[in-house]
């Protein structure tokens, strides 16, 4: 299910450069937070 996330995440960016619009990589901010957090802590 990740990988298939991970690509649904990389259209959504070259959509975003392609429309010269915003991109907010949530993943990477849920990424950086559970690198120091259990992810029970978010549940």
């Amino acid at each position: 299910m990740r990988a298939q996330m991970d690509r649904y995440g990389g259209i959504a960016r070259a959509l975003a450069q392609r429309h010269d619009a915003l991109f907010v990589d949530s993943q990477a901010a849920f990424d950086a937070a559970l690198a120091h957090l259990h992810p029970m802590t978010l549940a």
